[in-house]
C-alpha cells in the first residue's frame, strides 16, 4: 500500500513540483531563501512579511539543489512523501490498511486542492502537523517525540503565526488527556 501512496503523490504533485520558475508568493519565499547564500540578510536586504522559518526552509531546499530552485521542489516532495507515509503507518497500526489508504488519499487530495503551485506556508504547516500527529499516534511516545513536536510547533509559529490553531487544539487535547489519566 505504501508504494501506492508514493505513486499517488507522484501523480498528483510531480507535474507542479517540476514547474520552474516559481512565481508570486512562493517565488518571494524562494528568493528570500537564496539571500542567505549571497551574504545578505532577510528583512534587511530583501523584504517579505512571513516568518524566518519559511525562508530557512527555502534556504535548505536551495542548498539541497546545489543553489538551484529545483532543490526547494525536491524538499517539498520529500516532506510530502515522509509526512503521508508516516501517517499511513500509524493509521495502519490502528485500523486496516484500506482505511489508512483512503484516509491518506483524502488528505492528499485536500493538500492538492490547497497546494496552489507549492512552496506555500499552509503546505509546510500541514506537513509538519501530519508528522506530529503520526508521532502522537505511536504506541509508545518517547520524550524525543515530544521534543520534535515542540520543534514543529515553533517552526509553524515562525512560518506564520496563525498556523498555530491546530497546535492550540492539540495541546488542549493533550492537557485534557493528562487530566483524565490523573483522575482515573
Amino acid at each position: 500500500m505504501k508504494k501506492y501512496i508514493v505513486l499517488t503523490i507522484v501523480i498528483l504533485f510531480l507535474p507542479i513540483l517540476l514547474s520552474l520558475p516559481i512565481y508570486n508568493d512562493n517565488g518571494a519565499y524562494a528568493y528570500m531563501g537564496t539571500l542567505f547564500f549571497e551574504g545578505k540578510l532577510p528583512y534587511i536586504d530583501g523584504w517579505d512579511h512571513k516568518g524566518i522559518s519559511m525562508y530557512l526552509i527555502n534556504a535548505l531546499g536551495y542548498l539541497i539543489g546545489v543553489k538551484h530552485l529545483m532543490g526547494i521542489r525536491l524538499l517539498e516532495f520529500l516532506l510530502i512523501v515522509t509526512s503521508f507515509s508516516m501517517i499511513f503507518k500509524r493509521l495502519s497500526e490502528k485500523y486496516t490498511q484500506k482505511i489508512a489508504f483512503v484516509s491518506v488519499l483524502f488528505g492528499l487530495l485536500s493538500l492538492r486542492y490547497f497546494f496552489d503551485g507549492g512552496n506555500m506556508t499552509e503546505e509546510y504547516g500541514a506537513l509538519f502537523v501530519l508528522i506530529s500527529l503520526s508521532l502522537l499516534l505511536k504506541e509508545k511516545i518517547k520524550i524525543i517525540d515530544y521534543i520534535v513536536i515542540g520543534a514543529f510547533f515553533i517552526i509553524n509559529f515562525t512560518i506564520r503565526a496563525n498556523l498555530i490553531s491546530f497546535w492550540i487544539a492539540l495541546f488542549l487535547a493533550l492537557l485534557f488527556n493528562a487530566i483524565q489519566k490523573k483522575i482515573s
